[in-house]
């Protein structure tokens, strides 16, 4: 998987979870700030570490 479609599959999810962002962030260890910015595109290259961070707590 191309890292451009695991970042568009990844900002897919977030958008249509359900989980409120202030638990996801506490259950991910990236930032609420870091996951409103990116939920909403405003982060155009978000760090590798988050990004594997989130995937993690996508895919429990």
């Amino acid at each position: 998987m191309s890292l451009l479609k695991f970042d568009a599959d990844l900002r897919r999810w977030l958008k249509a979870e359900k989980t409120p962002i202030v638990k996801i962030a506490a259950e991910s260890g990236v930032t609420v700030s870091w996951l409103q910015k990116y939920r909403n595109g405003t982060i155009k290259n978000p760090t590798l570490r988050n990004l594997v961070a989130l995937w993690e707590y996508a895919n429990r």
